[in-house]
């Protein structure tokens, strides 16, 4: 299997924002501008800016009637479609970029129909979350001459 031979691919943004995939442990990547027409998936409208994830994927994708493709205009690839409110796609991380994330939750609300809360807690750092862990569970006292 040649995994470099796989491109990685613009996401979904709206027309003439740049996009940009970035190279992810030893696969391609790919750096464009994304021309996916605006409104092309209302689940990730309002979603601006520089992107980030990596693609696994092998074999052939076709579209079927009713589908547009995600990663004009590299025809090469095949990031995904997306018909009104779905969006199916290879990219993983798609919501670690803030922007695209922002816009998902967005949406949801606005289909759900409560108001979004104002704000968020901060994400937790893994690593802190295991150091808590380990504080809390382990008297770490002897270790530290205590």
């Amino acid at each position: 299997m040649d995994t470099g031979s796989t491109p990685l691919s613009d996401v979904l943004l709206p027309s003439g924002t740049n996009a940009h995939t970035v190279l992810v442990a030893g696969t391609a990547s790919h750096v464009g501008k994304s021309t996916v027409a605006a409104g092309l998936c209302r689940l990730l409208a309002g979603a601006e800016g520089t992107v980030s994830g990596y693609e696994i994927h092998i074999g052939e994708t076709r579209l079927l009637d009713g589908a547009d493709p995600v990663d004009r205009p590299f025809p090469a690839a095949s990031a995904g479609a997306a018909t009104g409110d779905v969006l199916g796609t290879y990219l993983h991380g798609l919501f670690e970029n803030e922007p695209v994330r922002a816009a998902f939750v967005d949406r949801v609300f606005e289909r759900a129909g409560p108001d979004r809360p104002a704000g968020s807690p901060p994400a937790d750092d893994p690593l802190d979350r295991a150091a808590a862990l380990v504080g809390d569970s382990v008297d770490l006292g002897p270790l530290f001459g205590r």
